[in-house]
């Protein structure tokens, strides 16, 4: 059983303490006479949300960083995998940083008092928290090399707090990705804040299965071989460039998706069933990279591209957004598949993913002209009468039988890679 005040203590609290007497500081100078007679907009519930995420940046670079864990090779040893470590850690870590936040909500709600409820005050921060916190550790564990990660992390927290707020207003396309975003900025609605919010927290999730993958990765942790020369000491049960011709095929299926009706409908199918099919023939990271970047590459290649820069960025940022998205239940999908074993009841992970993602595109108005290009979506033309709630049943329906078919190609063990890593 592991020593949870070890970990505890590993963790150290004292950052923690030190963000969260900040921001008692913070809140009462915002009541102070000078700062509303200067008409400046400190709002007490915006604080959480903007110290919380730098804190958690910085904290967790040093987490679990190969560099400063002297007994590593010690810890690879042992009969307890490392990913426990990892998965302990982090639970301390941001269950901490969650206790410091829901504190000084609360004392905000006392004093001097909001308007928003105590959910909507946690739900402005938590997604930033997770989103920092998971990008440092992945750093950290991908470059070993914790001040790099809290440079990284500080940079980040940096540019998207002071201009990606501003951002919006010139090119909205960054708004899935937008970690501070708030419910109050000029034409968000509520739909849009919540697909923001779960964007930001789906790309926390990733990034903490991509750390996950490096501490499983012995030669990687400690430096001595990359992932390539790792993975290539491992024998394949097929010829490895195979699964290209699974990737080529998916992606023309994706090229012609793009349309309407009954065919682009057939075209968007066979793509997620082909993509699926490439990624469970290939290691984690290298695959979904490839995988995505393919998709990304195609959807630039289907738009039409503005000729001036802004708006030649808008719409790149646009399509890396929304193919992101749209690569999210695939991402999940060969992370998890792994670890739940192989009875037939996992065939039901895709499309619970794929209706998870789908349920939020749906709510989104402003982004549906490229979503719909990115999804499954050309159901809505082939049944033009259906309600949301129907193309999301159809929607399960077909890409399950997607999960059906990918677990039977399964079966023999030949034509998959029973490896999260």
């Amino acid at each position: 059983m592991s020593d949870y005040k070890t970990t505890i203590r590993l963790v150290a609290w004292w950052p923690m303490a030190l963000c969260g007497v900040g921001m008692l500081v913070l809140t009462a100078v915002t009541q102070t006479d000078w700062v509303q007679e200067s008409g400046m907009q400190l709002r007490p519930e915006t604080l959480v949300s903007a110290i919380i995420p730098l804190f958690a940046a910085i904290h967790a670079a040093f987490l679990l960083s190969p560099e400063d864990e002297a007994p590593l090779e010690l810890l690879l040893a042992a009969p307890r995998p490392m990913v426990w470590l990892l998965l302990e850690r982090a639970v301390v870590f941001l269950g901490g940083y969650m206790v410091v936040g829901l504190i000084i909500n609360l004392v905000q709600l006392v004093w001097p008092g909001s308007d928003e409820a105590l959910w909507q005050m946690i739900w402005r921060w938590l997604p930033g928290l997770f989103f920092f916190a998971t990008l440092s550790m992945m750093m950290t564990l991908t470059t070993r090399s914790g001040v790099f990660s809290a440079l990284i992390g500080l940079m980040g927290w940096g540019v998207l707090m002071m201009s990606g707020v501003n951002l919006l207003g010139i090119c909205n396309q960054f708004l899935p990705i937008q970690p501070f975003l708030k419910p109050d900025d000029w034409g968000v609605t509520s739909a849009i804040y919540t697909y923001n919010r779960a964007t930001v927290m789906l790309l926390s999730g990733l990034f903490f299965f991509a750390a996950m993958n490096v501490v499983q990765e012995e030669e990687r942790l400690l430096g001595v071989a990359g992932w390539r020369k790792a993975r290539r000491q491992r024998p394949l049960a097929f010829h490895p460039r195979l699964p290209y011709l699974f990737l080529l095929v998916g992606a023309g299926w994706f090229s012609l998706s793009w349309g309407e009706g009954w065919w682009a409908l057939l075209a968007a199918w066979l793509a997620a069933l082909f993509l699926l099919r490439f990624l469970q023939m290939q290691y984690a990271d290298p695959g979904l990279m490839v995988g995505w970047l393919t998709i990304t590459a195609v959807a630039l290649l289907q738009t039409t591209l503005p000729r001036s820069f802004w708006a030649l960025v808008c719409t790149i940022m646009g399509v890396i957004s929304a193919s992101l998205l749209y690569f999210a239940p695939f991402w999940l999908t060969r992370h998890l598949l792994p670890r739940l074993g192989t009875s037939f009841w996992t065939s039901l992970l895709f499309p619970l993913a794929w209706v998870g993602v789908t349920a939020v595109y749906l709510q989104v108005e402003p982004m549906n002209n490229i979503i719909q290009s990115l999804t499954m979506m050309p159901l809505e033309t082939a049944f033009p009468d259906l309600t949301d709630l129907s193309t999301l049943f159809i929607l399960f329906g077909l890409t399950w039988l997607i999960g059906i078919i990918n677990w039977l190609w399964s079966k023999s063990g030949q034509w998959t890679i029973d490896s999260d890593q």
